[in-house]
């Protein structure tokens, strides 16, 4: 009887994909769940199995089947089998939208574990209203249950779970915009998904990790990962929720990156995947980013229609950056500059108010918790290396005392003890010194941490303070631009130029700062940025190529800058001086980091040499002080290489 209830259920499965096109009634699901079979705990297992393939395409009936399996465990006592099905009864009511249903599904939990008095499985409890407070953006909150659910998940060693903690964790930080501590986050959740192999949450994690590197303008690394992912034959699998994010999230980046065709396609792929599963979250942001872009593209039209339906959503959701930079911008470009500088200035007090005393708690608590665990384990490692050798001092005694028995044997203990002396002053010295260098180590640690938050607190200081300033400066320009007369008023011009200027050197000096851009990688990617964009301006073609790239070659900020600062000049001297049409840069990380970039020009004159001097000696300099080579040379054309 048994096989034929296996043949059923393997029919099913087989069959599944079809069914689940079309929506099943209760009637409907009552006749499935009557072929299922008879042991109730396969019945629940098989309903959750169900769920899960419903969710995606009709969350209706994914609850259904998630609710009739949590009810039956529930009833027969398989308390694994209750708490485990949270997760498939929460993720359609997320799709559904209905977040609060989600948190009284996580607070009822709680009541049954300690209803059952099996407080062990409270961490899923806490984790399912972790989850609702995070997608109703109450992060101080979400922060909060998902620190009570750790330490239930670390003493039932619910790594998979805890996974998930550190993934939506570095989602939190994203939308707070910690991006650098997100990333840690993200890097356990990836460490321990590949230890579960579980290839789907790898995925998900991987792109949790490259929406912050995306937050912290690693724009090069983040495409690589996101592409990565859209290509692997799991991305199907994934959360749409995580899909649309992903794809949103290509789409600002293509944005960001002025290929605003590309942003287009993303977010229109995005909006489809929305739609189809009625996906109620994240609407205010993506609706802004898509009509920023249909202004760039001159839609004027449809980026009025995109923010009309976005006004619908400011009471809903939190974020509104997005959506008042792209007022700002619909404004500006119809002339309406009193409206523009409004939605600006409001940008502007938004920003300020972002990460709150709150948020930064519920983070500090997090970090807190997680520190005791590490502490704990490392004393808990202590204590049992010093039993053992509690245990091997104690058989060692013995044996010296039976071995002292005879006169030689005392001869021979007596040498044993002095060499025991020796060998453990002989390790007393060597305890000494590693202390020593573990403390001299703590210092320079100490040290370098201190210089690294200096440096990102300028950089946001200087972002924060004079970037909005600038941004204001740049716009009320452009406002009189429009208003006066530039040829009888040349200053308004020049002072447009000035502002854009000092926008770009505030913007490298930034770059030279965030520590989360010490990489080769960094470097290249803001060098190839800034090469097409000048020499483009100069109607200049240029052709990159890489070659042996290394993901995570460390770059300090010295060295970042003065690498770039040579190139900027490189650039520079060939739009003046080499009647180039074009310029060929490569890049080549297999043994250090060499940069060749070759121009089809008339070449250098050395006869003529004295008046680049100055320049040509600068670039020669910044090389020396970092350890690095600069040569120059004529090769049908100019050739400049850099060695590092």
């Amino acid at each position: 009887m048994l096989h034929f209830y296996l043949f059923i259920v393997c029919i099913f499965f087989c069959n599944l994909n079809t069914i689940a096109q079309k929506a099943l009634s209760e009637d409907s699901a009552n006749y499935y769940i009557k072929n299922l079979p008879k042991n109730d705990s396969v019945k629940v297992n098989t309903l959750y199995r169900i769920s899960a393939a419903y969710v995606s395409i009709n969350p209706d009936s994914s609850l259904l089947f998630a609710r009739r399996a949590i009810s039956i465990a529930q009833n027969i006592r398989y308390d694994s089998g209750y708490f485990v099905g949270l997760k498939y009864n929460a993720d359609p009511l997320l799709v559904l939208g209905k977040i609060d249903s989600v948190y009284t599904l996580g607070n009822n939990a709680l009541l049954y574990a300690d209803k059952i008095n099996k407080q062990q499985f409270k961490g899923y409890g806490y984790f399912t209203m972790a989850i609702a407070k995070q997608y109703q953006y109450q992060i101080p909150a979400s922060l909060n249950l998902y620190t009570k659910s750790i330490p239930y998940f670390e003493e039932t060693n619910n790594r998979k779970n805890l996974g998930r903690v550190y993934q939506n964790t570095a989602s939190l930080l994203y939308e707070q915009k910690a991006f650098t501590k997100g990333l840690a986050y993200a890097q356990k959740a990836i460490y321990i998904n590949e230890q579960l192999n579980d290839s789907v949450q790898i995925l998900t994690s991987k792109v949790a990790y490259a929406n912050l590197l995306y937050g912290a303008t690693n724009l090069s690394e983040a495409s690589s990962i996101y592409k990565a992912v859209l290509n692997n034959k799991k991305f199907t699998e994934l959360n749409t929720i995580h899909q649309f994010i992903m794809l949103h999230n290509l789409g600002a980046l293509y944005f960001d990156w002025k290929k605003y065709d590309s942003s287009l396609y993303y977010f229109q792929w995005a909006t489809s995947i929305k739609n189809k599963y009625q996906l109620e979250f994240f609407t205010l942001q993506h609706l802004s980013k898509t009509a920023s872009t249909y202004i760039k593209l001159g839609s004027l039209e449809k980026a009025k229609l995109l923010l009309l339906q976005a006004e619908k959503y400011i009471d809903s959701e939190t974020d509104l950056s997005d959506y008042l930079e792209a007022k700002a911008e619909y404004y500006t470009f119809n002339g309406d500059y009193s409206k523009a500088t409004k939605y600006l200035n409001q940008l502007m007090d938004y920003k300020d108010s972002l990460n709150s005393v709150e948020v930064k708690t519920a983070f500090s608590q997090m970090d807190s918790l997680l520190y005791d665990n590490e502490k704990q384990q490392l004393i808990n490692d202590r204590d049992i290396k010093i039993k053992i050798l509690e245990i091997n001092n104690l058989n060692k005694n013995k044996r010296i005392a039976f071995i002292s028995l005879g006169a030689l044997v005392l001869f021979i203990s007596s040498l044993l003890g002095y060499l025991y002396y020796r060998k453990k002053q002989q390790l007393k010295n060597k305890d000494i010194a590693l202390l020593k260098n573990e403390n001299e180590f703590i210092a320079i640690k100490s040290s370098l941490e201190g210089q690294i938050q200096e440096r990102t607190r300028i950089s946001k200081e200087i972002h924060d303070e004079l970037g909005s300033s600038l941004t204001s400066i740049s716009l009320l320009t452009e406002v009189l631009k429009k208003r006066l007369d530039t040829n009888s008023n040349p200053e308004v011009n020049k002072i447009s130029d000035t502002s854009a200027d000092m926008v770009d050197k505030m913007n490298e000096i930034i770059w030279a700062l965030n520590t989360s851009n010490d990489t080769a990688n960094s470097l290249i990617a803001y060098v190839r940025k800034f090469a097409n964009n000048f020499l483009q301006d100069a109607n200049i073609e240029l052709e990159f190529s890489e070659k042996q790239m290394n993901e995570y070659q460390p770059l300090d900020g010295t060295a970042r800058r003065n690498i770039y600062l040579t190139i900027k000049e490189a650039m520079n001297n060939i739009v003046k001086h080499s009647n180039a049409k074009k310029v060929i840069m490569q890049v080549n990380m297999a043994d250090g980091l060499h940069i060749e970039i070759k121009d089809n020009g008339k070449g250098i004159d050395f006869e003529t040499l004295p008046q680049f001097r100055n320049g040509l000696g600068n670039m020669k300099k910044r090389m020396e002080d970092i350890g690095g080579k600069f040569t120059i040379e004529n090769n049908n054309g100019t050739l400049i290489k850099l060695t590092y």
